[in-house]
């Protein structure tokens, strides 16, 4: 039979042969319909094509079935993944992402906090960079928050946190027990820093200190914005600057591969003259070369929690705020002193 673009409910109650109730009952998943009846209406469904209308869901529940997702970057292979695996784990709840890209910029991110698309979307998911405590505080919409990342916060929101001190920690703590005593670090953001250019600074000194290790101020690099390019660039300019080094921290993936271009143009020696290691794990880390050592943030289990705690809000919206840690583990390869593996 032919697929219509204007199959109605009662066409599937006729085609099935059971009262149009029956076949609603089967759309909105309610419970108290027997299996083979529901096996039987699905089939009908799926034979002529028919499709719930949104407006008639949103009289019915009072949702919409969509739920926003706002990311600096959409070209940064990191939030291209996370964002692939919110799609998926929105279809596990019957919902659909709608995607917007900030840019990291203040007045973008303030704006959709305040609630621009909101009455299309029944909550956000949302990796800030440049909103503060206050504009959470102050948020004029309250429809469900989540928040991803290394950000303010507080208990003012939902969110699925990154210890991005402890990466940085243990991936500066890994090129010392490699011999690097003479670390730099591409990815402080100066004066437009952010929580995670921060916070990723922090865990590089206190791995420096815990090792006993003097800082040194030209040894920490500004990268503005985190990209190959930014990377590169500084990489080139620690390196015309005549600041010995050993090895290089970086704040991300991208970052590190823009470095890693800039050390073989200068014929450097990786790792053997200089470890290099990144954060995020991306795909391309590894199969550029030689192979990136990383920090691997597990974007998996940031998706499946953050759509765990917007379930949640959604059926308790008056519930206290939740914050759940994102995993993260070492992956060595060849760019740093430890052998693949």
């Amino acid at each position: 039979m032919a697929v219509s673009k204007h199959v109605r409910l009662s066409d599937v109650a006729a085609h099935a042969g059971v009262s149009i109730k029956t076949v609603s009952n089967v759309v909105n998943g309610f419970q108290h319909v027997r299996p083979s009846m529901r096996q039987h209406v699905q089939q009908a469904i799926d034979e002529l094509g028919y499709r719930p209308d949104a407006s008639g869901r949103t009289l019915r529940t009072g949702r919409t079935g969509l739920v926003g997702l706002a990311v600096p970057d959409l070209g940064n292979p990191y939030f291209a993944d996370l964002a692939q695996r919110l799609v998926a784990e929105a279809r596990k709840y019957d919902m659909r992402l709608l995607i917007e890209q900030t840019g990291g910029d203040r007045d973008e991110e303030v704006a959709i906090l305040s609630g621009r698309g909101a009455r299309m979307v029944d909550g956000l998911i949302f990796s800030p960079l440049s909103v503060h405590d206050e504009d959470l505080r102050n948020r004029k919409d309250q429809i469900p928050l989540v928040l991803l990342g290394e950000h303010e916060g507080g208990d003012i929101a939902d969110r699925v946190d990154i210890d991005s001190v402890g990466v940085a920690f243990d991936a500066v703590t890994h090129l010392i027990e490699g011999g690097r005593r003479r670390i730099a670090m591409l990815g402080w953001v100066g004066t437009n820093t952010t929580h995670v250019s921060r916070n990723r600074r922090d865990g590089y000194l206190r791995a420096l200190e815990a090792a006993g290790i003097a800082r040194d101020p030209e040894l920490i690099r500004v990268v503005h914005p985190w990209g190959r390019l930014t990377g590169k660039t500084a990489a080139e300019q620690l390196i015309a600057s005549g600041v010995e080094f050993d090895a290089i921290f970086c704040g991300n993936d991208a970052i590190a591969l823009g470095a890693l271009t800039a050390l073989r143009e200068k014929n450097f020696n990786v790792p053997g003259d200089v470890a290099v290691i990144g954060i995020d794990n991306i795909e391309e880390s590894e199969f550029c070369v030689p192979s990136l050592s990383t920090m691997a943030i597990d974007r998996q289990a940031m998706a499946e929690r953050s759509f765990k705690l917007l379930h949640r809000r959604l059926e308790s919206p008056d519930g206290e705020t939740a914050t759940l840690a994102t995993p993260y583990a070492l992956i060595r390869r060849g760019s740093s002193n430890t052998a693949e593996g």
